[in-house]
C-alpha cells in the first residue's frame, strides 16, 4: 500500500530481486491514525501467499474415488461395493451401473439369486477308493495350505455364476472368440474390474462388467477369507468356447492390482513401471487388511514396506533428514523420541502431528504457538509436503552494508514509537502493515510466523531457551513488498525483561519461509 509521505517510492513498485532503498526521512508520518504503517481492520485479514508447494498441492488432480471405510468385519455377510472404477479406457457407463448392496440377505438366497445356469447340473458321483493292500506304505497326510481356497459347494455355486455371466457378455456381444476373461479387484468398499474377449486374429474386444459377476465375486472374496491368511486382491476368470468346458478361476492373494494400470491385466507383468498414484493406494490396502486380517507371514513385501502404517511415514522421512543432514532440531515428528535435557526442538521448528483420526496438520511452534500450514488426511501425504516445503529452493542471502541496515532501523524509529505508545495504552495486538524497505530479524530457525525490528537487544526479546540451541541462527531480513502484521509487545518471559516490539505475520498458514520463497521478503547478510 502507499506510504504517506513517501511519493517517491510509493509511486514505484519494487523491483524483483533488488532491494528497496533505505528511506530519506522517518517513514510514517506522526499524524493519527496509525501514521506510516497502516491499520487494517479484521475484515481487512490479508488471504495466505501460497508456497510452491501449496501451489502444486492444489493444481495436483482429485483421485478417481474418495477412499471409504471398510466392511465392519471379514466374517460378516457379503457387501458389495456400492461405486465401480472403470479401467483408464473403459467406458465411464461401466461406473453407472447399479451394484448389489444387500447386505442383510440370507446367503444362501443371495448365492442361488446370482446364478442363472443355462441347463441343469448334475450331482458328481464320488468315485470308490480302493482300499490299501497290506504291507503297503501310507502316504502322510499333507497339511492344507491355508492360502488356498476351501473346496465348497457353495463356493462351486458361485463361481458358475460368474462363469455365465461373462458367457452371457460374451454371447451379448455377437464377435466370435478364443477365450474371454474378466478380472475383478476389490479394497474396502470400492473395486474395479475389466472384462474382454480375444478373438481368433488375437484382437482384444473390451466388454462390459457383468452386475452379477460383481455381486457373486464379492460374495466369494468374503466366503474364501481365512483368519490367517486374509482373502485375496484380486480374482481372473477365463473361458473358452465350448460346452461343458470348465470355468478357470485363479485368485491372487500375494501380487498387487492396480485399477488404473496402462496394461491388460490388474497385476502388471514383470519390469513394468507401476502408475502413480497407485489405485487403489496404500491407505485403502491397510483398511482392507483390517477387516480381512492376515498373520505376518501372509502380508506380502509391498505392504509390509508401505509408508501409510501408523509412523511409517514419519520414519522415512526422518531418514530422509538424516541423508541430507537438515538439522534434527529443526524439524518434529510424530515418531521422534521425547526430547532430552537441553535437546529440545528449536525455536520455529516444523512440525507434523496428528490432530484426528483421520487429519493431520504441518506447521511450525514459535514462541509456543503452533501455525498450521498444511492439512492433510494421511500422515505420508503430510510427511510428503513437508519434505517438498524443505526442499523447495530459496533465494540466495543479498550482501548488503552495515550501515544500509542501521540506517533503515534508524528511519524506523519514531513510527516504531508511535506503534509501541497505541499498544501501551490500548493492550492486545495492534494489526498493520509495514511497507516495502523495512529491516526486521529473528533468531532460532528460518521457519517460524514472528519478526522483530532489526537489532532488537536480546534481553528485550525474552527469547525462550530453545532459540539458543547449536542450530540456531540470526537471519536479516527487508521487506520487499508490503507486509500485514500483527503488532505486540514483548513480555517479560524466562527471566528477562522483554518490552520490544514483535510482529507476527498476519495471514493465516503463512511462515517466513514461505515469504521468503514468495520473495515478499528478501533475506540478506552483512556485507565483509
Amino acid at each position: 500500500m502507499e506510504q504517506a509521505g513517501h511519493p517517491d517510492t510509493a509511486s514505484s513498485a519494487p523491483v524483483p530481486g533488488a532491494i528497496p532503498p533505505p528511506p530519506t526521512r522517518p517513514a510514517f508520518p506522526a499524524a493519527a491514525p496509525e501514521p506510516g504503517i497502516e491499520a487494517a481492520s479484521a475484515a481487512t485479514r490479508p488471504a495466505p501467499l501460497p508456497s510452491p508447494a501449496e501451489q502444486a498441492v492444489a493444481s495436483a488432480p482429485e483421485p478417481s474415488s474418495a477412499p471409504v471405510e471398510p466392511p465392519p468385519s471379514a466374517w460378516a455377510r457379503p457387501v458389495a461395493p456400492p461405486t465401480p472404477v472403470p479401467a483408464p479406457d473403459e467406458a465411464t457407463a461401466t461406473a453407472e451401473r447399479p451394484v448389489f448392496t444387500e447386505p442383510d440377505l440370507d446367503q444362501t438366497h443371495v448365492a442361488r439369486s446370482f446364478m442363472v445356469p443355462s441347463e441343469p447340473v448334475e450331482p458328481n458321483e464320488p468315485e470308490p477308493v480302493e482300499p490299501s493292500e497290506p504291507g503297503q506304505p501310507v502316504e502322510p497326510e499333507q497339511p492344507s495350505d491355508p492360502t488356498a481356497a476351501p473346496a465348497d459347494p457353495h463356493r462351486t455355486t458361485l463361481v458358475a455364476a460368474v462363469a455365465h455371466a461373462l458367457r452371457s457378455a460374451v454371447d451379448a456381444a455377437g464377435r466370435p472368440w478364443d477365450s474371454a476373461h474378466l478380472e475383478w479387484s476389490q479394497a474396502g468398499t470400492q473395486h474395479s474390474g475389466r472384462t474382454y474377449l480375444r478373438s481368433p486374429e488375437g484382437e482384444v474386444v473390451r466388454l462390459g462388467l457383468p452386475d452379477a459377476a460383481v455381486a457373486a465375486l464379492a460374495e466369494l472374496r468374503v466366503q474364501d477369507a481365512t483368519p490367517d491368511a486374509g482373502t485375496w486382491f484380486s480374482a481372473h476368470l477365463t473361458l473358452t468356447p465350448g460346452e461343458g468346458v470348465e470355468p478357470d478361476l485363479t485368485v491372487e492373494r500375494t501380487e498387487r492390482p492396480y485399477w488404473n494400470s496402462p496394461a491388460l491385466g490388474m497385476v502388471l507383468p514383470a519390469g513394468t513401471a507401476a502408475p502413480a498414484p497407485a489405485v487403489p493406494s496404500d491407505e485403502q490396502w491397510l483398511a482392507d487388511l483390517t477387516a480381512f486380517p492376515r498373520s505376518t507371514e501372509h502380508v506380502p513385501a509391498w505392504l509390509q514396506s508401505s509408508t501409510a502404517g501408523p509412523g511409517a511415514a514419519s520414519a522415512a522421512l526422518r531418514q530422509r533428514l538424516t541423508e541430507a543432514q537438515y538439522p534434527a532440531d529443526a524439524v518434529v515428528l510424530p515418531t521422534d523420541a521425547p526430547s532430552a535435557p537441553g535437546s529440545a526442538p528449536l525455536e520455529g521448528a516444523l512440525e507434523l502431528r496428528q490432530t484426528g483420526a483421520h487429519r493431520f496438520s504441518v506447521g511450525v511452534r514459535d514462541y509456543g504457538v503452533f501455525e498450521p500450514f498444511h492439512t492433510a488426511g494421511t500422515e505420508r501425504e503430510a510427511a510428503d509436503w513437508l519434505w517438498n516445503l524443505l526442499v523447495a529452493p530459496l533465494p540466495a542471502a543479498t550482501p548488503v552494508a552495515a550501515q544500509d541496515l542501521q540506517y533503515r532501523g534508524h528511519a524506523y524509529q519514531g513510527a516504531y514509537a508511535q506503534i509501541f505508545a497505541q499498544l501501551a495504552g490500548g493492550g492486545g495486538a495492534l494489526l498493520t502493515t509495514l511497507p516495502p524497505g523495512v529491516a526486521l530479524d529473528r533468531l532460532g530457525s528460518l521457519d517460524g510466523i514472528f519478526l522483530f525490528p532489526w537489532a532488537t537487544p536480546i534481553p528485550n526479546r525474552s527469547l525462550p531457551p530453545t532459540a539458543s540451541g547449536p542450530s540456531t541462527r540470526l537471519y536479516q531480513f527487508v521487506t520487499t513488498a508490503p507486509l500485514h502484521v500483527e503488532a505486540e509487545i514483548v513480555p517479560p518471559w524466562f527471566g528477562q525483561p522483554g518490552g520490544s516490539l514483535r510482529f507476527r505475520i498476519a495471514a493465516d498458514g503463512v511462515g517466513v519461509r514461505q515469504l521468503v520463497t514468495a520473495r515478499a521478503l528478501m533475506e540478506v547478510r552483512v556485507a565483509s
